[in-house]
């Protein structure tokens, strides 16, 4: 069983994708720790951060388009509390929110789901565009 079975499986029915596709991604983009050291991107001049590997710059666009990445409750208040930090101090604010396994899962599954969409449920598209970023890949 996987140690965040339950946040996964969650997601996976939230965003009606398979659990196996969340677990693939978490194991690639951080070998599954939660709090793995963030990542330099150059060309963006930004840190990605958590399981999912995300750039403070994804989940503000993430939280500015709520029609395409429907979030829990929840999940959705913690990120526009660190977008409200973000904002004041920089993208640290988003690095404690994005090692909270929960939120970074649904994440995850949120953007999975739009580029599942976008490219007609192609899985091998999907997952190609969520790790170069949907203006890299085309």
């Amino acid at each position: 069983m996987h140690r965040f079975e339950q946040d996964i499986q969650s997601a996976s029915e939230f965003y009606n994708i398979r659990p196996e596709w969340i677990k693939a991604v978490i194991e690639i983009e951080s070998k599954g720790d939660p709090s793995p050291k963030p990542r330099w991107v150059k060309h963006l001049e930004e840190h990605s951060y958590g399981l999912g590997q995300f750039l403070p710059s994804t989940v503000l666009w993430i939280l500015r388009t709520p029609s395409k990445f429907p979030l829990p409750g929840r999940v959705r208040q913690l990120l526009k509390e660190a977008r409200l930090g973000y904002l004041e101090s920089g993208e640290r604010a988003f690095n404690k929110v994005l090692h909270v396994p929960e939120v970074n899962i649904y994440l995850i599954a949120a953007y999975l789901r739009y580029q599942l969409d976008r490219y007609n449920g192609d899985i091998t598209k999907a997952v190609a565009a969520y790790n170069a970023g949907s203006v890299r890949y085309r």
